[in-house]
């Protein structure tokens, strides 16, 4: 690459950098007005600044630099002043605002330089330092945080150096070394004053710290005050020598003196408290965290012996003492860990072996100096309070369950004080959340519905002034619209002086029992009218079977209308005695509830049939006697005699079918079998094969297939129909049987049974195999014959099919043509179509052969010529045709040949004599047209050296107007002319390359100044070439031909629009040349005519155009051994692409 193409390059990649920085680079100048601009910026300013465009910034920034706040706008350009003024360095650090919320900090740095006209430029960078002070802020507030938190700290704080010298004591540390804060350091060093015992244990805490920087030592030391008191303080010592910041030894005390008394005293009570617990009667021990024991009394010390039969000591592990107690071992490690996690709890608990004694048990752990060594424990037993507590509890449970049981309510008011109390149930009668306070007198008369309230106030009035006790049902109206009824009873309290102090209430809801007795009441109307309305009886009979009572249901069954009317003789003689029989029994024996049916005729003389159902209510007060449930089944006895006849006549036929019928439970046991089926299994009675399976009457063989079948049946539901079975029967002759299976089901829909059903059909079977054989024999003699061999057959109702077609049908013709289809037309050629139809009609009226050539179409869009042949033969009511279809393609495609050639020739003879005429007519137009079409430009010239001469400047103009016109379409018809001479010799084989090396991309560029460069729309070829040319050996005049029309094309069709352009490609074997524009494209019904003489697209009629080039276009392209192709979409544009060899050959 040469020195002018990588300059650009270097400059990118610069440029690439700096737009890649984390700052913004830039050169800047200050004019004498004071007006700043930037001749260069990077793209990162757009980054710094908010909303920037690089372009406007670099010419503009003013608008940009109205973001400064207003504290730091003008030190902005101040400092940049006083750089022009010092020439020193320009270093600033400024806000930027936008809208209010968001802002920046940005730094700039620029260093000035005085070029050579004297104009001082700076070179320098903004940055985004934001994010920097924003961590210098957060630094101040810690800073500031930590200075605060040590002067109002509660503890003290003192810096020293290694020689244990005070360089520094914050002022809570003066106060807390009882000094005031505004003595000196060097003041405090001198006078402090420390416990002698003490001094030597803090010394040697400091020279520890010293020796190991990375750990903090905690001592405890007395100081004494002024007054000679001793104070004692915890102190703490970190090593921060290695700490640039501090560089010293931090102390950090503070004041424990309250605490240490505090110990002191818990020491002295823990003694006394030792001598306590081991007087109490209560069970006191403590661990540590391993469990084991650290103190405990005699009393725990007795109970361990007395659970475990082990004897304790200090150290021991309190679990083993429970190993052979696991829930007791379970739940003390539970407590244990709770309370070494530092809780503190009491607990109960009762064992379940030890159901009789409860313990509460209290756990405390046990700190030093806020670390947890261990457990104090204390347990009693509770067993007697917990008695107490259960005994309580169940009987004000059972109170309360008796109450809301009851539905019963307990209201106490205090006449005196105005307080009330309400039990759980009044909440629950008045709904009331039980948490808020019970209702006064006068909120719960709101609840009162409107009719009762007056009367509860009077009973309430009669109550206060009279004593009397108040009983008094009434109805609540209630919040959701429902009323509830509430029975209350309510007694006036007064004291020994005769003073009213009390009201106690008793308030029962009562809602349900009145439901209960409203539904009591209806039903009783119910069962009333349903007596009164149901089309059945009912008699109540005395023990002297007498009826004292009758439904009206009953009298009308019986047919009469009172009581008195009912007459015992109208029963059937013959019934009188078993119904006797039946009241004997019922009156006997309670229980007894049998139905029995008896004959009785009506005083009409009708005999009814009337089913009974008797039940002994002798032990119910209001009946007494024994009630009768009756019917009239007349109808149904006349149905059940009806059914019994319909039975016997369908056993009668079912016996005497020619085929074999049985009946089969769910176990394949046969519950029925005709006549044929009986003699078939050899059996002379059916009860002789009931009740037996196909295990008992065929062979293991036959008798598991059969009873699979019979099981596929009932777990499916689905029938076998028409199975063809072979098997022996029982003279061992082989027999073919048509079985069917099929299930049958219950009342309730389910199936319970099968019914079998098995034809002989033995004979048809062989007539079957005789008819194989045949048709084999006939199918074997149908594939020796040359052609395909068939059968059609002609119903009398005029239905056709084909009961054979050989398979030759798709070897010879290519149809997979299924018997089934019965129509062979929807094959045939359409042109042949009706005559074929004719022809088989003509032949089925006549019954005469059929004699027809015509062509099939196949699958594959192939013509096929065939001829048929059949002769027809009467069978009965329908005609059948036997005959063949011969493929006679070959035949008719040699006939067809012979007339096509005569006419190619006819055609060629009449072709080669309008090329005559028109290689003439050609010839004689361009050189005839050429002699008036150069007169007619010569004669415009002069015409336009007279219009110049002429002074009137209109008329000039319009002269000149004409003559251009004139002259434009000159110029097109002499290029029109050149057009068709062209295409001329082209078609005539007259035109004779010129073939050299050519660089091809010189051609385009060649090309492209000679006629593109300078177009007056200012549009231009894009032009996309290799670097490297290659040498072509072809012909340029034709190559120049095909790619300047191409490219004028591409112009002329897209104007207005984007530039078009032309691509050229080095293929392996070839080049190609790419044209593309974005212009009005093709019509897609246009494209395939593209390349026709004269042919113009529907959309270019109003472009001027001859129709001649894109022809001639392409013949030179195939004259140069190329191929050119296009794709094109209207309104977007075309892409012609042109293909050539290396090497013309």
């Amino acid at each position: 690459m040469n020195t002018l193409e990588s300059e650009p390059r270097t400059r990118q990649n610069v440029e690439n950098i700096n737009n890649n920085l984390l700052v913004a680079m830039f050169q800047l100048v200050l004019s004498s007005e004071g007006n700043i601009s930037f001749p260069y910026v990077n793209k990162v300013i757009e980054k710094i600044f908010f909303n920037v465009d690089k372009h406007i910034f670099q010419n503009n920034p003013s608008t940009y630099f109205q973001s400064i706040i207003n504290d730091d706008y003008e030190g902005f350009f101040t400092s940049l002043q006083t750089s022009q003024k010092e020439l020193n360095d320009w270093f600033y650090e400024f806000r930027i605002c936008h809208d209010d919320i968001h802002f920046k900090w940005i730094q700039v740095f620029a260093s000035p330089e005085i070029n050579d006209n004297g104009l001082i430029i700076w070179h320098g960078y903004f940055k985004d330092i934001t994010l920097l002070k924003a961590n210098e802020e957060l630094l101040k507030l810690k800073e500031n945080r930590f200075f605060s938190i040590i002067e109002n700290c509660h503890e003290g704080y003192a810096l020293l150096d290694s020689d244990a010298t005070f360089l520094e004591i914050s002022p809570m540390g003066k106060k807390i070394l009882g000094f005031s804060s505004d003595v000196s350091t060097d003041f405090i060093k001198n006078n402090i004053r420390i416990n002698t015992e003490d001094r030597q244990l803090l010394a040697t805490a400091f020279i520890d710290s010293i020796a190991n920087p990375t750990e903090s030592k905690k001592v405890e030391c007395r100081i004494i005050s002024t007054d000679d008191t001793e104070n004692w303080l915890e102190v703490t010592i970190h090593n921060l020598q290695s700490n640039h910041a501090i560089q010293a030894v931090l102390l950090n005390f503070r004041d424990i003196n309250e605490q240490v008394i505090a110990r002191k005293q818990k020491e002295f009570d823990a003694k006394n408290l030792k001598s306590l617990i081991d007087n109490t009667s209560e069970i006191v021990w403590s661990v540590d965290t391993s469990f084991c024991l650290i103190s405990y009394n005699a009393a725990f010390e007795k109970l361990i012996f007395d659970y475990s039969g082990e004897s304790i000591y200090p150290g021991k592990n309190v679990l083993d003492t429970l190993q052979a107690m696991p829930a007791h071992l379970a739940l003390y490690t539970a407590y244990y860990e709770r309370a070494l996690k530092g809780e503190t709890f009491t607990e109960q608990y009762n064992i379940a072996y030890l159901t009789n004694l409860w313990r509460e048990v209290s756990f405390y752990p046990i700190k030093i100096n806020d670390e947890i060594i261990g457990t104090a424990c204390y347990g009693k037993d509770i067993t007697e309070r917990k008695l107490n507590e259960f005994a309580l509890q169940k009987t004000y449970e059972q109170l309360l369950a008796a109450q809301s049981i009851a539905r019963l309510g307990y209201w106490e008011i205090d006449l005196i004080d105005k307080s009330s109390h309400w039990s759980e149930e009044m909440y629950n009668i008045f709904e009331i959340v039980p948490d808020q306070p019970p209702l006064t007198l006068d909120e719960a008369l709101t609840y009162v519905h409107e009719e009762d309230k007056d009367k509860l106030i009077k009973q309430h009035e009669l109550m206060m002034s009279e004593d009397k006790y108040l009983n008094f049902d009434f109805r609540l109206s209630m919040a959701d619209c429902t009323t509830k009824y509430i029975v209350m009873n309510a007694k006036l309290i007064r004291d020994e002086n005769g003073k009213a102090r009390q009201i106690r209430i008793t308030s029962q809801d009562v809602t349900e029992k009145k439901q209960a007795e409203r539904d009591i009441i209806e039903k009783e109307k119910r069962f009333k009218a349903l007596i009164e309305n149901s089309l059945e009886g009912i008699a109540i009979v005395d023990t002297d079977n007498q009826i004292v009572d009758i439904s009206p249901g009953g009298r009308k069954i019986f047919g009469i209308t009172t009581l008195e009317e009912y007459n015992r003789e109208l029963i059937h003689p013959d019934d009188v005695k078993e119904l006797g029989a039946i009241f004997q029994k019922v009156y006997s024996n309670p229980n007894y509830s049998p139905t029995s049916s008896f004959r009785y005729t009506k005083p009409n003389g009708e005999l009814l049939c009337i089913e009974t159902q008797f039940n002994n209510q002798l032990a119910e007060p209001s009946i007494n006697g024994i009630v009768m449930n009756f019917r009239d089944i007349t109808e149904r006895k006349k149905a059940e005699q009806l059914l019994k006849s319909e039975r016997y006549l369908l056993r009668t036929i079912v016996d005497n079918l020619p085929l074999n019928v049985y009946v089969k439970d769910l176990a394949s046991r046969k519950t029925l079998i005709n006549k044929a089926e009986l003699e078939y299994l050899g059996f002379k009675e059916e009860k002789e094969g009931l009740g037996k399976n196909d295990y008992e009457t065929f062979t293991e063989e036959y008798a598991k297939t059969f009873i699979a079948e019979d099981q596929t049946v009932f777990k499916t539901g689905k029938p076998i129909i028409n199975k063809e079975t072979l098997i022996d029967d029982p003279s061992k002759k082989r027999v073919w049987y048509l079985l069917s299976k099929i299930p049958l089901v219950n009342e309730d829909g389910e199936i319970d049974r099968l019914i079998g059903i098995s034809i002989n059909i033995t004979e048809l079977k062989l007539v079957e195999e005789q008819l194989r054989e045949s048709e084999l024999m006939f199918k074997t003699l149908a594939k020796s014959v040359p052609g395909v061999v068939y059968q059609f057959c002609v119903e009398a109702d005029g239905s056709t099919y084909f009961p054979y077609l050989s398979s030759k049908m798709a070897d010879i013709f290519g149809i997979d043509f299924d018997v089934n289809e019965l129509d062979l037309s929807k094959h045939i050629y359409y042109e042949d179509k009706k005559a074929f139809l004719n022809s088989i009609y003509a032949a089925i009226q006549t019954k005469s052969d059929w004699h027809f050539e015509g062509r099939i179409l196949n699958a594959k869009n192939e013509i096929k010529w065939f001829e048929g042949i059949s002769s027809p033969t009467a069978i009965g009511q329908k005609i059948v045709f036997n005959g063949i279809l011969i493929d006679i393609t070959e035949r008719k495609n040699a006939e067809e040949a012979k007339k096509h050639l005569r006419q190619l020739e006819l055609s060629l003879e009449k072709e080669k004599e309008i090329n005559l005429l028109k290689s003439r007519f050609i010839s004689f137009a361009s050189h005839e047209f050429r002699t008036p079409l150069a007169t007619i430009v010569t004669s415009i010239d002069i015409l336009g050296i007279y219009t110049n001469m002429l002074n009137n400047i209109d008329i000039k103009e319009k002269i000149q107007h004409h003559l251009n016109r004139v002259t434009l379409q000159s110029n097109r018809l002499t290029e029109m002319l050149k057009d068709v001479l062209l295409l001329e010799r082209t078609a005539n084989d007259k035109l004779n390359l010129e073939l050299e090396n050519i660089d091809i991309v010189a051609l385009v560029n060649e090309i492209n100044s000679q006629y593109f460069l300078d177009r007056s729309d200012l549009r231009k070829l894009e032009l996309s070439l290799p670097l490297v040319s290659k040498a072509i050996y072809s012909d340029a005049s034709l190559l120049n031909h095909v790619i300047h029309n191409l490219v004028d094309n591409a112009f002329k069709y897209s104007e207005g629009g984007a530039n078009p352009s032309l691509t050229l490609n080095f293929n392996e074997h070839n080049f190609s040349i790419i044209v593309k524009d974005y212009g009005i494209g093709i019509p897609l019904e246009d494209q395939q005519h593209l390349f026709e003489i004269f042919f113009r697209a529907n959309n270019v009629l109003a472009i001027e155009g001859t129709g001649l080039g894109l022809n001639i276009t392409k013949e030179f392209t195939n004259k140069l051994g190329g191929t050119i192709s296009f794709e094109s979409e209207e309104g977007k544009g075309t892409t012609f692409t042109l293909i050539f060899p290396y090497q013309y050959s």
